[in-house]
């Protein structure tokens, strides 16, 4: 059964080049996507990045794997996740659950050393600039300040 596609999805297939991304990532995998399924993915997330929400450039966004083909992630709709160039480059072969994990350290750390949230600001910050062992050492310090 072949998909009847509304005006305002053809012009989504055309602005957000899907089609030319489909083409991307079957030339590199096996299991082959459509456009449809990258336009579902794009519907689904509200043309928004899956993981920090901003809105998707329409010329530099990036189609992810949740779980990344390098591990094993399969090329289809249900592991998709349009995502801005920041986080896909942040979150490089990672899984996508340990790289939400990832993200959420660094928010936490954020919030106890008054710098602005890497997602939020699009920063330079590196997921290696705050481990939890410096965090909990700042928390520390911020609490004998505070006293």
């Amino acid at each position: 059964m072949h998909h009847i596609y509304s005006n305002a999805e053809l012009l989504a297939i055309k602005d957000f080049r899907i089609q030319e991304r489909a083409r991307g990532a079957n030339a590199r995998f096996e299991d082959k996507i459509v456009s449809l399924d990258i336009l579902r993915a794009l519907q689904r997330t509200n043309f928004k990045c899956f993981y920090c929400f901003d809105t998707l450039d329409k010329k530099s966004w990036q189609l992810d794997h949740f779980h990344a083909r390098a591990n094993g992630g399969k090329n289809n709709l249900f592991n998709l996740a349009p995502s801005c160039k920041w986080c896909n480059q942040m979150k490089n072969a990672l899984d996508g659950n340990s790289f939400l994990v990832r993200c959420k350290r660094i928010f936490m750390a954020n919030l106890t050393v008054d710098i602005p949230h890497p997602i939020i600001a699009k920063s330079t910050v590196s997921l290696q600039d705050f481990p939890i062992k410096d965090r909990s050492k700042k928390v520390k310090r911020n609490k004998k300040l505070s006293s």
